[in-house]
């Protein structure tokens, strides 16, 4: 068994949930099976190491899966202090908005019933929207909201490749058995300058999320944060306060945000990918390091150990390059 973050095989079982084997779906409706949670020695995640019959049984609920029940499909409401009452993606995406351009592609990655397009139509309406979902039960409906333009169903794959700017993952990341592996896809469909805005329950101020029995992962702000940062994000807005209950992260490039931290403007964005070469990030093109010259300093936004690796293949591969202009912290 391994962590479904890091992939450490240092996982621990801590035990079932509760005296009893009763548990609840996310769709709030309780279910008479066993819970165990796990967590890894190395990140710290807390995780549920699903059996063949857990898996069994999870797709049952997705099968007759009701979103927001208790609501009457209406999504939950947050009350944030001076404001209106509004539902949460709403108030997320609101603060969100001051870091989104006026016009952009926004792809719902997990869209359900459509709760976060009701709300980014009405704050974004320049904006494109396009939906992915594992089923086509709310095909129809989403397809019939203001700016929606496509709607997927299985297979990720045919999502076109450096297209959106913004993809949400709303209360979807917490479901699918590996975390960092999906976030980590999202770099082929996002353009340049593109961010990710998730939100997933917060176990440390809502512990009876260990009890959801189809939720894998179960996340604290550091965790959430080592997940994001392991796929190759930065977290630009920690939306903390947003939710009482909930985390919400938008993330974006490191190389991006670094590039903000600067005493000057760079020169260039460097990509090894040709489909991101020739495009511009705030102005700034984007090159192949083989276009670079052995006099231009190059920082990096990774870790040691990975700039170290990367510097190296590099300066082997293009020969104007030289280990010795890779800046990073060590």
């Amino acid at each position: 068994m391994k962590c479904c973050v890091c992939n450490s095989v240092r996982v621990v079982r801590l035990g079932k949930v509760g005296a009893k084997p009763g548990a609840v779906t996310s769709d709030s409706a309780l279910i008479q099976h066993p819970v165990i949670v796990w967590r890894c020695a190395d990140c710290g995640h807390l995780q549920k190491l699903h059996t063949e019959d857990d898996w069994r049984v999870i797709g049952e609920i997705y099968n007759d899966y009701a979103g927001h029940r208790l609501s009457s499909g209406r999504e939950q409401l947050v009350f944030p202090p001076g404001l209106p009452p509004r539902p949460r993606s709403y108030h997320a995406l609101e603060q969100c908005r001051p870091k989104l351009p006026a016009r952009g592609v926004l792809l719902d990655y997990g869209a359900g019933d459509g709760a976060v397009l009701k709300s980014a139509g009405k704050l974004l309406p320049d904006w494109q929207f396009q939906a992915l979902d594992i089923t086509n039960k709310f095909r129809e409906e989403i397809l019939r909201l203001p700016g929606v333009v496509g709607f997927t169903s299985g297979n990720p794959a045919q999502l076109p490749r450096a297209h959106f700017d913004l993809i949400v993952v709303w209360h979807t990341l917490e479901h699918v058995p590996q975390p960092s592996n999906m976030l980590r896809t999202f770099h082929q469909w996002l353009k340049p300058d593109g961010q990710v805005l998730i939100q997933v329950p917060d176990v440390a101020r809502n512990p009876y999320d260990l009890g959801v029995v189809d939720h894998v992962s179960h996340f604290t702000n550091a965790t959430l944060r080592f997940c994001a940062r392991s796929a190759g994000f930065e977290i630009t807005a920690d939306g903390h306060p947003w939710t009482h209950n909930c985390l919400t992260f938008l993330l974006g490039s490191p190389e991006v945000l670094l590039s903000t931290q600067l005493p000057i403007t760079p020169q260039c964005f460097l990509d090894e990918d040709d489909r991101r070469v020739g495009s511009k990030i705030n102005g700034i093109p984007i090159v192949h390091p083989r276009e670079l010259r052995a006099t231009t300093p190059i920082v990096m936004p990774f870790l040691a150990e990975t700039s170290r690796a990367i510097a190296l293949r590099l300066a082997s591969q293009c020969p104007g390059l030289k280990p010795e202009q890779f800046l990073y912290a060590d």
